[in-house]
């Protein structure tokens, strides 16, 4: 790895890098992958930035996607590889922040799960996949104890030259992303010991095969937590899912006979004390 930073005046820096990086399994062979990465940052005065970015990357399988549950090892299976280009536009006050990201990957040898008639677990490579989206993430302080952040993305993924057997996929959302997700956390120090916070996470509509015949509808869970903090313990309340929302956090992606579904608890309390001995 090697990395060279240059500072063009006093609003502009550049950073260029390099990896190298093998990668050796007895299945697939030898591989040697070199990764570039570009970036160039732009102030705008003492609070804001302008981050554009370029850089290659890779992610050989895992050894879980290797020899999945089904116990056969894949000798087929490929090294995902891409680009990825994005920009950034950063900013930071004393009671606002935020960070804003538009970006577009574009994924080779993607790798994606299938499931066989007895239920066990595959991966296949599913050729190139094109990701864009943008992201944004916020944060203001509403008061000296009071705080409220969130997130949100859009995301357009889609399959690019995708076949499966006489099926063409191409064009299709790839499969278990949602095009839209948003995330909000609201915090309030009401005492310096006692803390309370909200979650709430909506999460768009989304695709359980690779046909895109089958959608998981959009979900909306509610969390709330109270703790009390001392020293050497801390005592707390949560309840989750407080709208009693029905929904399927973890779905299995292309099931065989429709079993997508694993649904999530519906609205449950928890209590707990922890104690911390030193």
């Amino acid at each position: 790895f090697g990395q060279w930073d240059y500072q063009i005046n006093a609003n502009w820096n550049s950073t260029v890098s390099l990896s190298a990086n093998g990668y050796w399994t007895q299945y697939i062979g030898n591989e040697l992958n070199l990764t570039p990465r570009f970036a160039l940052v732009r102030k705008l005065g003492n609070h804001q930035r302008i981050i554009a970015k370029i850089a290659s990357g890779y992610s050989p399988p895992s050894i879980a996607e290797l020899r999945p549950s089904a116990g056969t090892i894949n000798t087929n299976l490929k090294s995902e590889k891409g680009w990825n280009k994005e920009i950034t536009w950063r900013g930071k006050y004393a009671f606002f922040d935020w960070d804003l990201t538009a970006y577009q990957f574009d994924l080779d040898e993607t790798i994606v799960i299938r499931r066989a008639a007895d239920g066990s677990d595959y991966f296949v490579n599913a050729g190139k996949t094109t990701q864009q989206g943008i992201e944004l993430t916020y944060t203001v302080q509403l008061g000296q104890h009071l705080s409220l952040r969130n997130s949100e993305s859009i995301q357009n993924f889609r399959f690019g030259d995708y076949v499966s057997g006489t099926k063409n996929y191409a064009g299709n959302r790839l499969t278990g992303t949602s095009p839209y997700q948003h995330a909000s956390l609201l915090q309030w120090q009401i005492h310096p010991r006692l803390l309370w916070n909200s979650q709430f996470l909506f999460t768009d509509f989304l695709y359980l095969n690779d046909a895109n015949t089958t959608v998981l509808a959009s979900s909306r869970v509610w969390n709330s937590k109270i703790s009390y903090q001392r020293k050497h313990w801390e005592l707390w309340l949560t309840v989750e899912n407080m709208t009693n929302e029905l929904y399927v956090s973890g779905p299995d992606l292309n099931a065989t006979g429709n079993r997508f579904y694993n649904a999530s608890p519906g609205r449950y309390f928890q209590a707990g004390l922890k104690i911390t001995l030193n």
